[in-house]
């Protein structure tokens, strides 16, 4: 894969081209159970055992703070966040509406939304489609809130703006998707807010991903494999839509998604994020690459510091930045010198 960035250097290896399903993989790690409010029931987490320090990243630095005793329930709440960032991108942005107040408040610092607005689905059939995926990332946030219970963290504060030193100008920026001053306003027509979904989904599968691998429950290791299942679909729906579409004559969108996969491998010390072809950002090509699975035909995850760093949009130690401008709530909250 190459990067048509000053300098045109490579970034990463080229993707396979023969893609296994990986949908149906993560459908078999478990299926999601029903939906359950947080109430003040006990947690299914209270008594599951503490993983060892090989559920800390591997790539970390000695010099990043790490936490050598992360639990199950660490990694749920990592989740939640995660999931409310991509619940609340959805939600305001095609169904005009912020998560229910219910659905946001818990331990931790709470915060506001800002920056969203709702964007105009000139397609019915797309329109459709996004809906579907909007009231399941609210499903959801409803099912980690559940499996939390009284342990549940607040929504904190999240950027989905398109501001000059928004979150997603500052990633397009990052990955020369766009040049200063410009802003990257994925609000302004459905084939920018596919590109918006784009970089938000790719980063939930890999973290969920990453954080199953070290979940020790077995009940919420198949909940949590559901959840990613979900998650999978959701991304593969997306990646599809941006491929049929990157098709279009003059289209850019393909060389898009090559562009803005590279600048997230970055967050990361291996190659592990793809965009919806198999060629590059100068000639992307149509070989379809709609799952981004790796050559043994399964997904790549990012342990939770690597996630805080692609969602902070940074490669330093950092307790907050990008989409979390404060951080985000739980003792997993410091992302990794990269």
């Amino acid at each position: 894969m190459t990067n048509d960035s000053e300098g045109g250097d490579p970034i990463g290896a080229a993707h396979p081209q023969d893609r296994r399903r990986f949908l149906q993989a993560a459908t078999l790690i478990g299926t999601l159970t029903a939906a359950s409010s947080c109430g003040n029931e006990e947690s299914p987490l209270a008594n599951a055992p503490v993983p060892t320090a090989s559920g800390t990243p591997t790539a970390t630095p000695s010099t990043t703070p790490v936490l050598t005793d992360i639990t199950d329930e660490d990694l749920v709440t990592l989740s939640l966040q995660i999931a409310y960032l991509q619940a609340e991108y959805y939600s305001q942005g095609v169904l005009g509406v912020p998560l229910a107040t219910a659905l946001t408040t818990g331990a931790g610092t709470a915060g506001a939304v800002t920056g969203a607005r709702t964007v105009t689905i000139a397609d019915p059939v797309l329109a459709e489609m996004l809906r579907e995926i909007a009231f399941g990332k609210i499903d959801q946030v409803t099912r980690l809130r559940g499996l939390l219970g009284s342990a549940v963290t607040a929504r904190p504060a999240i950027d989905i703006g398109t501001g000059a030193t928004g979150a997603f100008t500052v990633f397009a920026q990052g990955a020369t998707q766009i040049v200063a001053p410009a802003t990257f306003d994925v609000y302004a027509s459905q084939e920018m807010f596919l590109l918006g979904a784009f970089v938000i989904e790719e980063t939930a599968v890999l973290a969920y991903k990453g954080h199953i691998q070290s979940i020790r429950s077995t009940t919420l290791l198949a909940a949590m494999g559901g959840l990613m299942a979900v998650s999978a679909h959701h991304a593969a729906t997306i990646r599809t839509q941006l491929y049929v579409r990157g098709a279009a004559s003059g289209s850019t969108l393909r060389a898009s998604t090559i562009r803005l996969s590279d600048w997230r491998d970055l967050f990361a010390p291996t190659d592990d994020d793809q965009g919806v072809t198999a060629g590059s950002v100068t000639s992307p090509g149509s070989v379809a690459n709609i799952v981004p699975s790796e050559s043994d035909g399964i997904v790549s995850g990012r342990q939770p510091q690597l996630t805080l760093n692609t969602v902070y949009l940074t490669r330093l130690a950092s307790t907050g930045g990008g989409f979390f401008p404060a951080g985000v709530n739980g003792r997993l909250r410091t992302s990794a010198n990269t």
